[in-house]
């Protein structure tokens, strides 16, 4: 049951020969010495966490959330044995919250003749703190009804204790690259079957250098596997990681735009940009155009062929990069007048120079 408050709650199911008793909430004050045993009889209400009654039966301490009974006897009080030949009526128990001064009151019914006893079953606590029960009414021998109250003993009712039964450790074979991190979650399985997230109680090992292990976050070192440990209390999880190489994500090629002439050269390189945002050469990219104006070697060196744009490609492991180059003409020397030509008949000036 989640703990909703601090404040106990019971749900009871009691039987009694045909009676079902039910139970409410109530403030009462409590003084320790409230027993009354009269004089005029030797019988009284005993308690027991156990069918028979036995002489000298204590209350035992509880667990939050656990199931309990309670049996309530008519007892001959110079014997502490059960008496069957004594009846009650108006038999009221009260469970006492000694921690926080709360009670609990259930009307109780009777106690026929033959029986001697009644059976509280289904006590649930959500709180925890000392407690005791308190009992009281007129217990009848002989047709003569005398008023009784008794206390048990006074019990604790604690939170169980937390065992560790098993830890589990997810991601489950998982897999992280070079220089890049993996996030680990341990959950530990309980021995009342609750399970809590222990991730940051247990203590983080790797089995080896492929990887190293800072709290629960695992960081890859060098490709192959290693296993994942997270300890507690004497158990632990397992599961393996594999580092495996960087990814590539991108190539750039550089330079980005550039322009030659006809004839010239220009040496292109390509380097690789990683997952883990780190970056280094590609010696060995495939390199194209994508026309016949510009020729580009293995190494990465265009030749202008004719003049037009070209679009230059590096690529390696299926990533492409792309730049442009441009080539352009050689630009023309005017001729000067006289010096010859394809003609002798020049324009100069608007005029008409004929040699």
């Amino acid at each position: 049951m989640p703990k909703r408050s601090r404040s106990l709650s019971f749900v009871i199911l009691l039987i009694v020969t045909s009676f079902m008793l039910t139970g409410c909430w109530h403030w009462r004050g409590y003084n320790s010495n409230d027993d009354i045993e009269t004089g005029n009889t030797s019988r009284t209400f005993a308690f027991s966490d156990s069918q028979p009654y036995e002489k000298g039966a204590q209350i035992e301490d509880k667990l939050v959330d656990k199931n309990y009974s309670l049996y309530i006897y008519i007892v001959n009080n110079g014997g502490h044995e059960k008496d069957k030949k004594t009846s009650a009526e108006n038999v009221k128990l009260t469970l006492i919250d000694e921690s926080n001064l709360k009670s609990v009151d259930l009307n109780t019914g009777s106690i026929s003749e033959g029986v001697g006893y009644i059976k509280v079953t289904n006590l649930i606590s959500d709180s925890t703190g000392r407690f005791h029960f308190h009992v009281e009414g007129n217990i009848i021998k002989n047709n003569k009804s005398e008023f009784v109250a008794v206390n048990s003993n006074s019990f604790r009712i604690d939170n169980p204790p937390s065992i560790v039964q098993s830890i589990t450790v997810t991601p489950n074979n998982s897999s992280v690259q070079i220089g890049l991190t993996k996030t680990f979650t341990a959950i530990a399985t309980h021995l009342d079957g609750k399970t809590t997230d222990v991730t940051e109680d247990v203590t983080w090992t790797s089995s080896n250098s492929k990887a190293t292990i800072l709290n629960n976050i695992a960081t890859g070192e060098a490709t192959g596997e290693c296993n994942i440990k997270a300890s507690l209390d004497g158990k632990y999880g397992i599961t393996k990681l594999t580092i495996v190489p960087l990814e590539l994500h991108s190539i750039l090629i550089t330079p980005i735009n550039a322009s030659i002439k006809v004839g010239e050269t220009k040496q292109f390189t390509a380097k690789g940009i990683y997952s883990n945002g780190s970056s280094e050469p590609i010696d060995t990219a495939n390199w194209s155009s994508s026309n016949g104006n510009i020729e580009i070697d293995s190494n990465g060196v265009a030749t202008g062929i004719a003049a037009g744009v070209s679009t230059i490609t590096g690529s390696f492991n299926s990533i492409l990069g792309t730049a442009d180059l441009t080539v352009e003409l050689e630009p023309t020397e005017p001729t000067e007048p006289g010096t010859g030509g394809s003609t002798n008949r020049l324009i100069w000036e608007n005029e008409v120079i004929i040699d």
